[in-house]
Order: structure tokens, then C-alpha cells, then sequence
């Protein structure tokens, strides 16, 4: 059963009481028959209040009789006689409080004929505030609905967003521990003690995982521990071959960033870059504050874009790229670029936030 919203009625009938009584006072003047202020305030705040005492009664027939569309004729109907019996009563009421209060202020005789008559002359002014009544609750009710349909609407369009992140991110866990484990197969057969090693490495990156499994972002510190394990990993294979740096100040890793967005663009450094050449390899890894945005670079010496389109297609990047996407919108830009010197260059801008989602 719903609450009667008594505030809002007082508050209503109370403001039309006064605007009444303030018309009622200034009309007789203009008419020549000047009245009290106190009897124009006695009449139509009284008046007024009967309305606020029946208004939830008109709330309740509303809700009981609802103008549908299957049954708008017959409920209308309803109403309209509803309409006509409340005028009728409330009119009857006010004339009897208003004689009551003249008989005992004035001393006008109280008089039943003049009841009567005024019964009929002005209660005809009550049924078009009855409808009022009606359709500003009918109104309130469909914006009501429409708010809530609003709220129900962004609710099951974050859920969806979130379970599109979901699927993302699940999507680059079995990808990346595929590549990680083809990699350890390699090792078996050339190092057994190191591929041993590179098994307790990897069981620290799935624990990792495992912890932060209902996270989309995590802080910038702690993306780049997990980044850092991975590659020591990746430094098993290579050797010495491989030097990696890190270029990231500190008074920005407390950043919120998508939960392994390094690592895929890392990967691919490794994979479409730096395994295809030969000697030196390096790889490095920036991070910096652009007025509002966060820039994350990945950059390596490796042999370039020879197509594009082809990397771009990879699950790492491409998962990356929709993840920014469900998380940023517009406010986030990803970017691969051949650099003058050889190699390739990944950019990633989104919004700088500081204790986001974790």
C-alpha cells in the first residue's frame, strides 16, 4: 500500500488557499463589495483544505479505477460520477463550516435555504479540480515509469557492458597463457632447470590473474608487477638478447588502467617484432600524465610493420582495442606506428583516474 504523500498535498492546497483568498479579496473591492481579509482567508482555506482531505481518497479511486485503454469508457464514467458526488459533498461541508464561522464571527442567522441554493450554484466549481487532482497523479505516474524505465535501461546497459568485459577479458586469458605455455614446451627439450623455473613464474602469473579475475582495472603499479613477471618469462627465451626498460615516473602508478593492458601490446612487440630479427633486442615501456589523459607507449626494435592489417587482426590487440572501446568510448585512442628507425610503436591514451574500479 502506498505511503499518502501528505506534504506535497498540504503544501498544494495550502499555496492554492492563499492565491484564492488573495483573488477573493481583491475582486470584492473591485466589485464594491469589499470583504475581510480574514473572511477571504476563512473561505477559501477552508475550501482548500476540504480538497487536501479528499485528495487521497482521489488517489485512491485513481489507482482503483485506472483510464486504460480497455477500460477508459467505463472508468471515465466512474469518474465522472465520482467528480460530481465529491463536489457535491465538499461544497456541502465548506457551507456549513463558512455559516458556522459567520453564525459565531458576524451573527448572520444560519439558513438552509441559502445552504441549498448555494449548493447549487457553485458546486460545479469542485468537479474540474476533482480532474485536476486526476491527471496530475496520472501524470506524476507516467513520469514516474519513465524514469524508472530510464534507470532499468542504464542498469541492463552497464550489466551488459560489464558482461561484454567480461567475455573480453576471458577471451585474453586463455591467449595469453597458450602463448606462454608454447613457450615453456620450447624450453623443455633445450633447458629442463629453466623451464622448471619458467613454470613457477607462470604459476605466479595465474595466481595474479586468479586475484584480480573480477577486476576490469587495477593501478598502473600494479600492471606494471605483473608485466614485469611476464617478461621474465619472455627473458628465458631470449637471453640476454632481450633488454627491456621501463619509463614510467612514480607519482603516476597509483593510475587505474585496464587489467592486462600491457602485456598483449608487449606481446606483440615480441612476437610480430623483435623474434623476427636478429641480435639486440629491446623493448620499452613509458608512461606519462597528458593534462587529463594517461599515454601508455610500448616500443621495440624489431622489424616494423610489414602489414599492418595483419597484426591488427592479432586476439591480444584486437581484444585490447575493444576493451578501451567498452570502457572509454570515445575518451580513449589505440595506435600502431611504424618508427623512422625500425621497429614499431604502440600508443595507448585514456582518461587519467586516480582509485577507479579495482
Amino acid at each position: 500500500m502506498r505511503t499518502i504523500p501528505w506534504k506535497p498535498i498540504i503544501a498544494a492546497w495550502t499555496a492554492y488557499g492563499l492565491f484564492m483568498s488573495t483573488q477573493s479579496y481583491v475582486v470584492s473591492l473591485r466589485a464594491g463589495r469589499p470583504v475581510t481579509i480574514a473572511y477571504a482567508l476563512v473561505n477559501d482555506m477552508t475550501y482548500a483544505s476540504c480538497w487536501a482531505l479528499l485528495t487521497p481518497l482521489i488517489l485512491l479511486l485513481a489507482r482503483r479505477y485506472p483510464l486504460g485503454n480497455l477500460t477508459l469508457l467505463r472508468n471515465f464514467l466512474i469518474h465522472l460520477g465520482f467528480s460530481f458526488a465529491l463536489a457535491l459533498s465538499q461544497k456541502f461541508v465548506h457551507g456549513l463550516l463558512i455559516s458556522s464561522y459567520r453564525l459565531i464571527v458576524e451573527g448572520v442567522a444560519f439558513s438552509w435555504d441559502f445552504q441549498v441554493r448555494n449548493l447549487i450554484a457553485y458546486f460545479d466549481y469542485g468537479i474540474p479540480l476533482y480532474w485536476i487532482v486526476l491527471l496530475l497523479n496520472y501524470g506524476y505516474d507516467y513520469y514516474s515509469r519513465y524514469q524508472e524505465r530510464a534507470v532499468r535501461a542504464a542498469q541492463l546497459e552497464t550489466q551488459l557492458a560489464q558482461a561484454q568485459l567480461n567475455a573480453l577479458k576471458m577471451q585474453l586469458h586463455p591467449h595469453f597463457l597458450f602463448n606462454t605455455l608454447n613457450a615453456i614446451s620450447v624450453l623443455i627439450q633445450k633447458d629442463p632447470e629453466l623451464a622448471k623455473k619458467t613454470v613457477g613464474r607462470l604459476s605466479e602469473l595465474l595466481r595474479y590473474t586468479l586475484d584480480n579475475v573480477g577486476s576490469q582495472q587495477v593501478t598502473l603499479r600494479e600492471e606494471l608487477a605483473f608485466l614485469e613477471r611476464y617478461l621474465q618469462i619472455e627473458q628465458t627465451r631470449f637471453g640476454d638478447r632481450l633488454t627491456v626498460r621501463f619509463e614510467v615516473d612514480e607519482e603516476i602508478k597509483d593510475a587505474t588502467v585496464p587489467t592486462m593492458i600491457l602485456q598483449p601490446l608487449v606481446e606483440n612487440a615480441i612476437k610480430h617484432g623483435i623474434a623476427k630479427r636478429r641480435g639486440d633486442a629491446r623493448i620499452e615501456v613509458s608512461a606519462n600524465r597528458d593534462n587529463g589523459s594517461l599515454q601508455l607507449r610500448v616500443k621495440d626494435n624489431g622489424v616494423g610493420l610489414a602489414s599492418e592489417s595483419e597484426v591488427k587482426d592479432g586476439v591480444g590487440l584486437s581484444m585490447t582495442r575493444a576493451r578501451l572501446r567498452e570502457l572509454y568510448g570515445s575518451q580513449q585512442s589505440f595506435s600502431l606506428n611504424a618508427l623512422p628507425e625500425g621497429g614499431t610503436e604502440a600508443i595507448v591514451m585514456m582518461p587519467y583516474m586516480v582509485g577507479g574500479e579495482n
